[in-house]
């Protein structure tokens, strides 16, 4: 962070100078504040130079700053950080803004920004954090490697809501997420995987919700489907681990686990079709 302090000293030392000649008293003269105050908003020591960024990860710093809509050459002291920081708070991919003057001349905005735990295809894909907060995204390019939920919207659910435009559009779909128990419970299977067995998380594509009362599990590398059903589920995520333990152990390919039923782990093996060689 670049700051001329030397220009800062010389220009407060001649100003000082300048008004106990004139008033014979900084502190106590009233001319003297006057003076101090409009030298304060009007000498060019004082103009906005850098605005930097803190805490932004998956929404650039560009953006974040034409946001705040603090320009190069405005009064560092008049600028209105209070009313900045308002106004970003209300962008639902920052859980919190703070700005903060360094002088002379440079504004610092700290972001701390809604981390998403999984990721959702409604009318596009969004990120949406363990408070079932929905989170706009950045392009494709920049998306987090996350968990897909899908099955949260129908078709025509999707449609009715795409008959608003822009933000109406994103509230919108918000709201109703928030209340969404489809949702609620693929974000709950989220975080029960993430406690209890966190290195399964990373093997997890999708979570599909359609039918509220199964929400099923699908993994990246062998496209195994795991239904987990309703409750329980930390005991079901230890079934789990040890099933698929004995399954490597074991040496046997599966595409389907059910955990839907009591203390009982329902799995249905990959036949392999063999040839067999006929003698003549």
């Amino acid at each position: 962070m670049k700051r001329n302090w030397g220009r800062l000293a010389l220009h407060i030392f001649l100003f000082i100078a300048m008004v106990s000649a004139g008033t014979g008293s900084l502190i106590y003269g009233h001319v003297g504040a006057r003076m101090f105050h409009h030298w304060l908003k009007t000498d060019p020591v004082f103009l906005i130079d850098t605005v930097e960024v803190v805490g932004n990860d998956l929404v650039n710093a560009e953006e974040i700053i034409i946001l705040a809509g603090l320009q190069k050459g405005d009064n560092i002291l008049t600028a209105d950080i209070v009313g900045t920081r308002e106004r970003m708070s209300l962008d639902r991919r920052f859980d919190r803004v703070f700005l903060t003057r360094h002088f002379p001349d440079t504004i610092q905005i700290h972001i701390r920004e809604r981390k998403p735990v999984a990721l959702v295809k409604l009318d596009r894909l969004y990120g949406v954090d363990s408070n079932a907060e929905i989170i706009p995204l950045p392009a494709a390019a920049h998306l987090p490697d996350l968990p897909v939920i899908t099955g949260v919207m129908t078709q025509q659910e999707v449609k009715v809501d795409q008959r608003s435009a822009g933000r109406q559009l994103f509230e919108s779909i918000r709201d109703s997420m928030l209340t969404n128990l489809n949702l609620g419970r693929a974000i709950y299977v989220v975080e029960m995987i993430k406690h209890f067995s966190p290195g399964f998380l990373d093997r997890i594509s999708e979570i599909h919700v359609a039918q509220p009362h199964d929400p099923v599990v699908y993994t990246v590398e062998d496209g195994l489907s795991i239904r987990f059903g309703v409750g329980r589920y930390p005991h079901k995520i230890n079934l789990l681990n040890q099933t698929l333990q004995r399954l490597k152990k074991d040496g046997i390919k599966t595409r389907v686990i059910d955990l839907r039923f009591k203390d009982q782990v329902i799995v249905r093996p990959i036949v392999t079709a063999v040839s067999v060689n006929k003698k003549t």
